[in-house]
Order: structure tokens, then C-alpha cells, then sequence
């Protein structure tokens, strides 16, 4: 089509021994104090910086561009990623010190779908647009020479573990026990999974649970512009601005509460994230 480019693209990426943080003198759960249990006697924790963890991220891209034509144009992008890794890039510990692919999963970071539009549109009327281009200059400067523009955001959830809280000594806090189907009809923010679907593991026990394997809400944010242009000379313009950022006032929610060992909260949302609306106004001297 004329003034319009698609685009399909596929990005592949495997990342080997990457830098993360390693307690070497972490002792597996035991009874008792952890102190004795050491490997590495009479220090206490001692973390090691190496280069051994991996990721690997696949991804497709589509987009359609219209080039600036009529007073028109507009770009859309979509993406689906999917990333896996240990979560250590951030110099987090592992659960298992002995074994660190026991935290492979879902990069709590990346959200995997993601639709990001933009637009610019003149107003077809006033002077030099399609209609009204003889108008008189008072009406023009009124009704003529309008312009918006904007950007729409729209995103899945990001991932999260379930985990749960230990007072026991020599037995570490961890991710949950899976012993059901965490998902619910209708997710809401009083009950967002199923906190019945895990439970605390046996004592001395890791949990078996997958690292963040449940997705949180997602996110929607439209940031959107008028502007008015005024002819004040041949070589001289002067554009008013209204911007308008997360123009509906639309709030976005953080992940769930997801430590079962705090069972009144366990599954509720109770946090946003992003900005509340913010409107600004500007003027503009072009020459």
C-alpha cells in the first residue's frame, strides 16, 4: 500500500556465563544452627562473583509504519517475547545454593506481550488543509490549524513467584509447594490465583514451585497531545500545546501479594504502579 511498510522479524538470543553471585558457604537446610553446618569453617557467608549463568530470549517482532501522507501517519509495533534465565543478573542469591538452574524460569522483568502504537493527525481544516483553506483569518484562528498526537501502551503481566516465610532455624525461606491448579476464573484483585493450590513445603524442604511461573496484570497507558498552530509571520509560527500523560487516569496494579505464610493477603492486589495523570501545557516559538 502506498506510504505503508510492514514488517515481520524474528530475534533469537542465547547468552553464556554471564555474572551473578554465588554463596559458596550457604549449608542445605539443616536443624539446628546454621553456623556449624558451614562447609567453609570459621567463616560465615562468603559470595563468590562467576561467570555461570545463561539466558535465552526469543522473540517476534511485528510492525505497520504509514509514512507522514495527508496529514496522516502512524506506526504499530508488537511484540511476543519469551526469556528464560536464572534471575541472577541483579546479583540476587540463589534458592539452592548447589544449584542454581532450580531458579530457571520466567525473567521477572520482561513482559512477554507488548503493543505500542503511535499516531499523528492534522486536523483537515483551516488554512492550507483540505477543507476550508479560504476561511477568514479570525475563524482560522479559532478552528484552523489543530493537530493531536499520541501513544498507546498496552502490555501482559509481569511474572512472579509464590513463596512463603520460614521462622524455623537452619531452614531457609523459599518458593512454595505447588499442590493444585493455581488459576482462577475470573481474576480480580481480592483473589488474583488460588492460594489454595500451594502450601509450605516440609521443614528442611525446598519448595517445589516453579520460579515465576504466575504473570500479574498487565498494563494500558495512552499519553495524548493537541496542539494549535498560529501563523504569526512567514517564517514565524507559534504552537500552543495541551500534553496529556496516562490521559484516562487509568490505574495500573502491581503484582499480587504472593507469600502464603501472610494468608489474609496472600492473592490480593493492594499497589499500583506508574504515575496517576499528569496534564501540561506549553507554548512553542517556531522560526
Amino acid at each position: 500500500m502506498a506510504n505503508m511498510v510492514l514488517r515481520a522479524t524474528y530475534l533469537g538470543d542465547e547468552r553464556e556465563h554471564s555474572g551473578a553471585l554465588y554463596p559458596i558457604n550457604t549449608p542445605l537446610p539443616a536443624p539446628g544452627p546454621v553456623q556449624p553446618n558451614r562447609p567453609y569453617q570459621p567463616f560465615g557467608s562468603i559470595n563468590v562473583f562467576e561467570n555461570g549463568e545463561t539466558s535465552n530470549t526469543q522473540q517476534l517482532q511485528l510492525a505497520a509504519e504509514r509514512r507522514f501522507s495527508s496529514g496522516l501517519s502512524f506506526g504499530i509495533q508488537y511484540s511476543w517475547t519469551k526469556t528464560l534465565d536464572g534471575s541472577l543478573y541483579d546479583q540476587s542469591l540463589p534458592t539452592v545454593p548447589n544449584n542454581i538452574r532450580l531458579d530457571r524460569g520466567n525473567d521477572p522483568m520482561i513482559r512477554q506481550q507488548y503493543v505500542i502504537a503511535n499516531y499523528v493527525y492534522q486536523v483537515p481544516f483551516g488554512r492550507g488543509r483540505r477543507f476550508g483553506s479560504s476561511m477568514p483569518k479570525v475563524v482560522d484562528a479559532v478552528l484552523g490549524g489543530w493537530e493531536t498526537s499520541g501513544i498507546v501502551t498496552l502490555a501482559s503481566g509481569l511474572p512472579f513467584s509464590v513463596t512463603f516465610d520460614s521462622s524455623v532455624q537452619g531452614w531457609p525461606s523459599s518458593r512454595a509447594n505447588i499442590v493444585g491448579n493455581p488459576g482462577v476464573a475470573h481474576p480480580s484483585l481480592t483473589q488474583w490465583f488460588n492460594p489454595a493450590a500451594y502450601a509450605v513445603p516440609a521443614p528442611f524442604f525446598y519448595g517445589n514451585s516453579a520460579p515465576n511461573s504466575l504473570f500479574g496484570p498487565g498494563f494500558s497507558n495512552w499519553d495524548t497531545a493537541a496542539m494549535k498552530n498560529f501563523a504569526v509571520w512567514e517564517r514565524l509560527n507559534l504552537q500552543f500545546r495541551a500534553e496529556f500523560f496516562n490521559a484516562l487516569n487509568h490505574p495500573n496494579f502491581a503484582n499480587p501479594n504472593s507469600d502464603i505464610s501472610v494468608a489474609s493477603r496472600v492473592g490480593t492486589i493492594t499497589s499500583t504502579t506508574g504515575s496517576p495523570r499528569v496534564v501540561q501545557f506549553a507554548l512553542r516559538l517556531e522560526f
